[in-house]
């Protein structure tokens, strides 16, 4: 059976990285998450945070799709499996990045609008023309994302998106995920 998640070890920071690798048949129908990104982008213009100074600004809310569900499904019991994690999602967004575009660079605990903090950062390739590197300045490392890839690290650490370098825009899905246990106890 083909590896799903590489655990890294930078600066006594996790980093887990892999290919979605779904049981079925079928490849996971990652242009249906981007079809998604797209319609955040051009039809609703949902984002973030309205305010155009502010990092939020280049994240676009998506709508609930079964696709997106079976993505975080994926996630959270390949964790609990492998980690022991119990988590649930949180919160997610996509970025639609133009050729020679870059993010700004963010961690997810001080950009989070919940009572609840996360726990996980998720960032899945959704689509891409060439690679595309997540880097992490504070650890100085990178990943490369590909189509189908992600790269999963604790939401503390700061990221950015690396400069879309293909003549094509590129879709970008990320989700931070939160213990389960803090998720029911504020539901109470």
């Amino acid at each position: 059976m083909k590896e799903t998640f590489k655990e890294h070890i930078i600066k006594d920071k996790t980093i887990l990285t892999g290919t979605v690798n779904f049981p079925a048949p079928n490849p996971f129908p990652r242009d249906l998450i981007a079809a998604l990104v797209l319609d955040g982008v051009y039809i609703t213009d949902d984002r973030k945070n309205t305010d155009p100074l502010d990092i939020r600004h280049e994240d676009y809310l998506l709508q609930t799709s079964k696709e997106r569900t079976a993505l975080h499904v994926y996630f959270v019991e390949y964790l609990q499996v492998l980690k022991k994690l119990f988590i649930a999602p949180l919160d997610s967004w996509g970025n639609f990045l133009m050729p020679n575009e870059k993010t700004n660079t963010r961690n997810n605990i001080l950009y989070n609008n919940h009572k609840i903090k996360p726990c996980l950062t998720m960032i899945y390739g959704a689509h891409l023309k060439n690679n595309i590197d997540v880097v992490f300045p504070d650890l100085r490392h990178a990943y490369t994302l590909k189509n189908n890839s992600f790269v999963l690290f604790d939401p503390d650490i700061n990221y950015y998106i690396g400069k879309n370098t293909s003549n094509r825009p590129a879709i970008i899905f990320t989700t931070t995920f939160a213990d389960s246990k803090n998720l029911e106890s504020n539901v109470l």
